[in-house]
């Protein structure tokens, strides 16, 4: 990429000076103290109204093999989870109420 800006001259037909950018004794960048912890970032989205892709940063580590597994993933034919699902809906609603399902 570097040799593609140099031999075109891309900087200079965009009035680019190039500032901080050029042989490593031209510019040292300040220097202080790198962070042992930062705060945790997740956001998430539902595709097609079942699948959730979640995306986490922020200095941790979450090894999800075991969680995805094939022997960790199985269906319901006793039909518990589709009673808890019955069980867990509020009773009363009211109509324009917001409930979380």
């Amino acid at each position: 990429m570097t040799a593609v800006i140099q031999s075109h001259d891309l900087p200079g037909q965009v009035g680019w000076h190039m500032t901080h950018f050029g042989p490593a004794s031209d510019y040292t960048p300040a220097r202080g103290h790198a962070p042992t912890e930062v705060e945790s970032v997740m956001n998430h989205r539902i595709i097609g109204g079942k699948h959730v892709v979640a995306v986490v940063s922020g200095g941790i580590r979450v090894d999800t093999h075991d969680l995805a597994g094939r022997n960790a993933v199985r269906t319901d034919t006793d039909g518990v989870m589709a009673g808890e699902r019955r069980a867990s809906k509020p009773q009363q609603l009211l109509r324009r109420a917001w409930w979380w399902d």
